[in-house]
């Protein structure tokens, strides 16, 4: 009974980070695809580095 539990515990932490990874890579994408369509709107052309210095 007490190797079922500790296996279950086992699996509930390894379970958890493994969510938490995941969790954080959906999330940077998420951020990261959210700031590039905000980040240049349809119709407009980003000033290019070289017209700006």
């Amino acid at each position: 009974m007490a190797a079922v539990a500790a296996a279950s515990a086992e699996l509930l932490i390894i379970g958890w980070y493994i969510f938490r990874v995941l969790l954080q890579v959906f999330l940077e994408c998420c951020i990261y695809w959210v700031g590039f369509a905000f980040r240049n709107p349809p119709g407009t052309q980003p000033i290019a580095r070289s017209e700006v210095y």
